[in-house]
């Protein structure tokens, strides 16, 4: 009688895909050798190899099956089914946002071009399928409405809350919806003149050229000698404000906490109307957003770089600020549970910060009036 044989399964890459998605979402690209996705997946390396040849090949197969989620849900000509499917995704695989946002800029040039254009074609899609159901706004703000429908899809990988799988796939409907049908007001804002400031130190210089090359570049492909030449200094001077690159990072997240600490106490400072703390609050986290941009793509992207001591201290700080706001939201609408508060709460702030980054539409000069009511139509939703 022959031996059985030990089958390969049918599905082994899509499972090495889901594994390699999973770990690099919580440690990123560079954290990650291909013996830890072996290990998760239960096989050897070498079986790894059979079907990517290394690991850069992995995170493209990755991504781009991030981006393809991304990209089934303007698969349909009809903008309620689009929107059903997408918060069924979302709910179902959490990390399609991170991946993108976080990891493409290890790919190659010509992948993230590839896949960057598969991601703005996904939104154009979208975007189509808002106008056909609100012809009456323009194609400048169909768009916005699009990327901001995505970023609530995508708002599922800054936190860990989570509801029953249908319950949360409701949630997110109902705030996508929520940005279909926001009333959209008219542009008004203009363009202001940046006041001069004064000559910055040569430590400020560092950690402002240092946030613009990892918003820009990626923490590991940015040397201290980049940060150096761009700040119009060298060797010695860098390494007398800081010990490392880790050092500056970790200076980074500590200015951003600052930031974010004091808007929330100056927005907060005697106000005790509910409703009113909240729109305070939202005002104070899109003027970050805004006027912030390049730091907010660091705190988004980049802080799983920090040594342990400070990334769990960074992720603590998050942490708290998704509670505040969750407690905040609650306060406003008696009708939310907490729960549920714990989704919609990231869901609203990820349109603001992702707007802020994305080519398209971050240089609107309304931004902020028009993230104000998408937001804050995203805060009322559900219930």
């Amino acid at each position: 009688m022959r031996p059985s044989q030990r089958r390969r399964p049918p599905d082994r890459a899509q499972q090495i895909v889901r594994a390699a998605s999973t770990l690099f979402a919580a440690h990123g690209f560079a954290q990650v050798s291909m013996a830890d996705i072996a290990a998760a997946v239960g096989v050897t390396p070498s079986s790894l190899y059979r079907h990517f040849p290394n690991k850069h090949a992995l995170l493209r197969a990755t991504v781009g099956a991030s981006v393809r989620a991304v990209g089934r849900v303007d698969r349909t000509s009809d903008l309620n089914a689009a929107i059903a499917a997408g918060a069924v995704d979302a709910a179902s695989d959490r990390f399609a946002a991170v991946l993108w946002q976080r990891e493409a800029r290890n790919l190659n040039t010509a992948d993230r071009a590839e896949l960057g254009t598969e991601l703005v074609s996904a939104a154009a899609g979208l975007a189509t399928l808002v106008k056909a159901r609100r012809p009456e706004v323009s194609d400048a703000d169909a768009t916005l409405l699009a990327w901001a429908i995505l970023a609530v899809f995508g708002s599922t990988a800054m936190h860990r809350a989570t509801l029953p799988r249908n319950i949360f796939a409701n949630q997110l409907e109902a705030a996508a919806f929520a940005v279909v049908d926001v009333e959209l007001g008219a542009t008004t804002a203009t363009l202001e003149c940046a006041p001069d400031e004064p000559p910055l130190s040569t430590r400020e210089m560092l950690l402002a050229q240092a946030i613009r090359l990892f918003g820009e570049r990626g923490f590991t492909a940015v040397s201290t000698a980049d940060i150096g030449r761009a700040a119009g200094t060298s060797g010695p001077n860098i390494y007398k404000h800081f010990p490392s690159k880790a050092d500056i990072l970790a200076a980074i997240a500590t200015r951003a906490g600052e930031y974010r600490r004091r808007g929330v106490a100056e927005a907060l400072a005697g106000v005790a109307d509910p409703t009113d703390r909240l729109a305070r609050l939202l005002h104070a986290h899109i003027t970050f957003a805004v006027k912030q941009r390049d730091l907010m793509r660091v705190l988004t992207s980049e802080l799983h770089q920090l040594p342990d001591p400070q990334r769990k201290g960074a992720r603590q700080a998050q942490r708290d600020y998704l509670k505040l706001w969750a407690q905040t939201l609650v306060d406003a609408r008696s009708d939310l549970t907490p729960a549920q508060a714990r989704i919609v709460v990231p869901a609203a702030l990820a349109i603001a910060d992702d707007a802020a980054r994305t080519g398209q539409i971050a240089s609107r000069i309304d931004l902020p009036d028009r993230l104000t009511e998408i937001c804050w139509a995203v805060l009322n939703s559900g219930g």
